[in-house]
Parts: structure tokens; sequence; C-alpha cells
């Protein structure tokens, strides 16, 4: 059901209209939608992912955002018990998601979600990170610092909002985990975008945002820098 509303959320703020106000409705034939129409999922599914009135087809988004904002729930909820900190790492999810989604449908990363993220991510280093608010800081101030270069020698290949949104997710990482954050942002962005381009989904003049592997490289370091850390050395243990 979040997963629904964050969708409905990263369609209408970037537009500027009420995220609350207003029945959800058919983009295409303006038909307003019903609780049948609304079921997380199933609704899709049973569809086939398009409107029931016009027959428009809705596109992945939709089925995406409430799967995987489901499954990184539970995959929080797999590394800490109820409370605080769950719920920390929930606003995380849900801020990450949200930036994912816009950036990849309009190439933009809002502001206003990335001093959500920044300002939870004061509060976690500060109860949970070890090395408390300092270590956040150190991550926060390195990818800043490392972001900024390569923006500045790219001269447009790298967003300004990337630069802000890893500054954000570092607090939440420290100096550490916030080197693992990066080296799996760019090793899959990389990797993706090469498959991307071979495929022919994408040409070499097409923009492919970042955003989107720096929210996954945050979220994997976030819950599995531990294990991540773990497997790199023991590929040297010979």
């Amino acid at each position: 059901m979040l997963g629904s509303f964050l969708n409905l959320y990263a369609c209408r703020l970037p537009r500027g209209q009420s995220v609350v106000a207003g029945r959800s409705a058919c983009d295409s034939c303006g038909k307003k939608l019903t609780v049948t129409d609304l079921v997380p999922v199933l609704s899709y599914l049973f569809l086939k992912g398009r409107c029931r009135y016009c027959r428009v087809n809705y596109g992945i988004s939709h089925l995406f955002a409430e799967v995987l904002t489901g499954l990184a729930f539970v995959l929080c909820g797999m590394q800490t018990e109820f409370g605080l900190k769950l719920l920390l790492l929930f606003i995380f999810c849900c801020a990450v998601i949200l930036i994912s989604l816009i950036d990849y449908e309009l190439q933009i990363i809002p502001d206003s979600l990335v001093l959500i993220l920044a300002a939870g991510g004061f509060l976690y280093s500060s109860l949970y990170l070890p090395g408390g608010l300092l270590n956040g800081l150190y991550g926060s101030v390195f990818a800043f610092a490392l972001m900024l270069v390569i923006f500045l020698i790219s001269r447009g290949g790298m967003g300004g909002g990337d630069v802000k949104l890893s500054a954000a997710a570092g607090l939440w990482l420290g100096f550490e985990n916030t080197v693992i954050f990066l080296l799996l942002s760019f090793i899959s962005g990389g990797i993706i975008s090469i498959l991307l381009i071979i495929t022919g989904v994408k040409n070499k003049q097409d923009a492919i945002p970042f955003g989107p592997f720096l929210c996954a490289g945050a979220f994997a370091a976030l819950l599995y820098a531990g294990y991540l850390a773990n497997f790199y050395w023991n590929l040297f243990n010979f």
C-alpha cells in the first residue's frame, strides 16, 4: 500500500500537484479510479497493467514501486527488531525509492527529498552508527567531495542532485561504508549502462540517470556492508 502511495507521490510531486487532495484518476481518460482499481499488486495483475475504462497501458512503474517497497521493508525487518531503528530504515527506503522513481522518469532529484534523507541520516548516525554522528559526517563529506570532483570534471555528465544525494546517504553510512556505497553505485551503473547500450535500449547520446544506482548502492551498503566487505576480502584468501 505504501509503495502505491510512493508511486502516486512520485508522479505528483515534480508537477506541483497535491499528493493528498483529489482521488486517483487515469492520466489518459481522466476516469476516477475505484477501490477495486487500486488494490496494490493484485489490481495491476488482474487488469494486466491497463486502465479498466480506456484500456491504456499504465506501464510497469506502478507494479515495480509496490513490489520494491514491500521487498525493501521485508529486508529491513530481517536486520533489526521493531522500534525506532526500523522506523528510520523504513524512512530511508521511502526516500530512496521516491528519488529513484522521480530521477528515472524526469532526471531530477528534488531537494526536499534529499533534505528528508539528510535529516534522517543525522538521527540514525547519532543513535546507531559506530562512531556516531562524527563518522556520519566523515562519510557525508567524503561522498560530497568525491562526487563534486566528478561533477566538475564531467561538465554535466554528473548532475548536482547526485552530489547532494551522495552526501545525504553518507550520513547514514559513515566513512567506510560510504566507500562501499560509491563502489557499488559506479560498478552497477557502469555495467547496466553498457548493457542498455549494447542491447539498443539506449544509445550513447541518451541520458541515463545515476540516482537509482546511487539509491540501490546506498541501500545495499546500509544493510549489507559487513557481508560485502567480508566477501571482497575473502576473494584474496587463497
